[in-house]
């Protein structure tokens, strides 16, 4: 009788455990607009480029809190109803809300000669004074480098130019740097050694993606690099 009541009891509990167990989605796109975000959600949403990474975390079946989610991704805190809620208090797919990156675009324009102007290009105004240096080469065979220290609220295009015939200056009213090999052949083209390229600023509360025609330091292979996330966590 006693191993007939245990048995009962047994199918009771598991029958109550299957009503009560909720189910968490593991996909962004799985996870309904009212339902709240599991990590292993944010973190398919941060594969799909939903949202950038700011800093690496674990997925797991865990719900995500306030803190948690601006902690791990760039999000438009300001948004309500995601700025009203507490820190400790779990979001729901709603709540969160991407931040607009800034886009930066390095380019180069050419005079038919020895002449080269480098550009950089940023989309929306800076939060904070901004330094991009890398060090270039042409298909002429010119090298140097060049330190781009972009004031706070600065957006739109400014410029660096270098005459590449000789060794020297390379001069903008953001810009300064060096040409290290000078050439004399005419210059049709400038690449960015990536490996080089570093990236600062004090500002941590969205992506900013870089765009540039990379080569490797030999200044052999020739790749494009688009929207590449310089200060995104892994």
């Amino acid at each position: 009788m006693k191993l007939y009541y245990s048995i009962i009891i047994g199918f009771i509990v598991i029958c109550c455990l299957s009503f009560t167990t909720k189910y968490y989605a593991s996909t962004w796109a799985g996870t309904s607009a009212n339902e709240t975000v599991s990590r292993n959600a944010l973190a398919d949403a941060v594969a799909n480029v939903i949202f950038y990474q700011k800093a690496a975390f674990t997925g797991s079946t865990r719900q995500t809190t306030k803190a948690e989610a601006a902690a791990w991704v760039y999000l438009d805190e300001t948004a309500s109803p995601f700025a009203g809620k507490a820190s400790n208090q779990l979001v729901i797919k709603t709540d969160l809300v991407a931040k607009t990156p800034i886009y930066i675009t390095i380019a180069s324009s050419y005079d038919g000669g020895t002449g080269l102007t480098i550009e950089v290009t940023v989309s929306a105004a800076l939060p904070a004074t901004t330094t991009i240096y890398f060090e270039w080469c042409t298909d002429s065979g010119a090298s140097g480098d060049v330190t781009f220290t972009l004031p706070s609220t600065f957006s739109g295009t400014t410029t660096a130019t270098a005459n590449l015939s000789a060794t020297g200056a390379v001069t903008g009213t953001y810009a300064t740097g060096s040409v290290i090999v000078s050439s004399a052949s005419v210059v049709n083209a400038m690449y960015v050694k990536g490996a080089t390229l570093t990236f600062s600023t004090t500002d941590n509360t969205r992506p900013y993606l870089i765009s540039y025609t990379n080569v490797d330091n030999s200044c052999i292979t020739i790749t494009t690099v688009t929207d590449d996330c310089v200060n995104c966590g892994s």
